[in-house]
């Protein structure tokens, strides 16, 4: 009888445990990333605007719908399987920057993506990747995603894998600029970031 209520608690304790941590949470994820790419940044631009291939989400994306925007602006929705991440940009410099807001269906979380990019001539380009993520709370799922998000670095690290992919698209080396970024960027699951169809 014993065993039952210790399977009990053990079971209250994996559900409850990491909710609670999570409520206790700052609900703001913030990261930034230098990167040295060896191409053109005019190269790099175009696969930032080919969002069907370099989804936000990354391998969590199932596909691509871009909606109409207004001409130079770049408006989509990412199919997650469990929800929908609607963006759409903000602020649009032609092969400089571009800042996207995007928002995710069934959760109240909001992101600011920004990414600038500055022409080194034949020694390629350098790319800034910024991210501002906020996780409020009005979902169940919003003190898990907190602390998944605190726990695997997950602001900083969407922004490697995603620069990352960026330069497997193009054959190119990326090398982090920053002193807390790792030397070599690895892909996830040792094939890259898989792509929206």
């Amino acid at each position: 009888m014993l065993w039952w209520f210790l399977l009990l608690g053990l079971a209250l304790g994996l559900v409850l445990v990491p909710r609670i941590i999570g409520i206790c949470l700052a609900d703001e994820f913030r990261a930034r990333v230098r990167l040295h790419f060896a191409c053109p940044a005019g190269a790099i631009w175009a696969s930032i605007q080919d969002v069907e291939r370099h989804p936000l989400s990354g391998i969590q994306c199932r596909g691509v719908t871009r909606l109409p925007a207004e001409e130079g602006t770049l408006c989509w929705v990412e199919d997650l399987g469990r929800g929908l991440l609607s963006v759409s940009s903000e602020v649009v410099d032609v092969e400089a920057r571009v800042v996207l807001h995007a928002s995710m269906s069934g959760l109240p979380m909001v992101t600011r993506w920004e990414a600038e990019l500055l022409d080194l001539g034949p020694e390629g380009c350098e790319l800034f990747l910024s991210n501002r993520t906020v996780v409020r709370s009005g979902s169940w799922r919003s003190p898990l995603v907190r602390l998944v998000m605190a726990c695997s670095g997950g602001a900083r690290k969407v922004l490697l894998e995603y620069a990352w992919d960026l330069a497997q698209a193009r054959g190119v080396s990326v090398v982090p600029l920053d002193p807390l970024a790792p030397r070599i960027l690895k892909p996830r699951g040792g094939g890259g970031r898989a792509r929206a169809q």
